[in-house]
């Protein structure tokens, strides 16, 4: 049984358009995009804030290791909402259809025990949408040894419902609409 490794962490990230596996630099960008141009999306995320808040995207702001995005106080320097960005490199344009689940990651499972609401932000391959799914329907899942066959690795994941993401962005396609909560399209 192999299981994943670093390095193949390492192999997977690694992206054109990137220094390195690690350097989501781009990700964040997008993403702060997204928050400040997407009307649906503005709207989802105001259900995780409290009101009248004035706050400020931080990234990092545990360290290299910790949360990739979080919303501060500006005043008080509290994280607000937690975002953890990942980029799937088979999602380009339109949904692999040989995708049937969302599958969270078991080693992130930690960011689920933090007090402050948690999102996990899947981007497609360009940047042009996004999956999300919340703290609150992550933890329903359990964790489990999921054999990859097409990287022919183990690796520990939560498998979730497609209909337990939300989908924005641009050029969602019919698909996608079917497969996502488009609660908020």
């Amino acid at each position: 049984m192999t299981q994943v490794t670093k390095e193949d962490k390492a192999k997977w990230g690694n992206y054109s358009d990137r220094k390195n596996s690690f350097d989501d630099d781009g990700d964040y960008e997008y993403f702060i995009q997204h928050s400040l141009t997407n009307k649906k999306f503005q709207q989802f995320l105001l259900k995780h804030i409290p009101k009248g808040v004035d706050c400020k995207w931080e990234s990092k702001p545990d360290g290299k290791c910790g949360i990739d995005l979080a919303l501060v106080d500006k005043h008080t320097g509290k994280k607000l909402l937690c975002i953890d960005l990942e980029r799937w490199g088979e999602w380009r344009d339109a949904w692999p259809h040989y995708y049937k689940y969302i599958h969270y990651l078991g080693r992130k499972d930690h960011f689920l025990e933090e007090d402050e609401p948690f999102l996990i932000v899947f981007f497609e391959y360009n940047h042009n949408k996004f999956l999300v799914c919340e703290k609150e329907t992550i933890k329903q899942y359990d964790t489990f040894n999921k054999y990859f066959k097409a990287k022919r690795k183990w690796d520990m994941v939560k498998e979730m419902k497609m209909s337990d993401g939300y989908i924005f962005g641009n050029n969602i396609t019919d698909i996608e609409k079917r497969n996502f909560n488009d609660k908020y399209i």
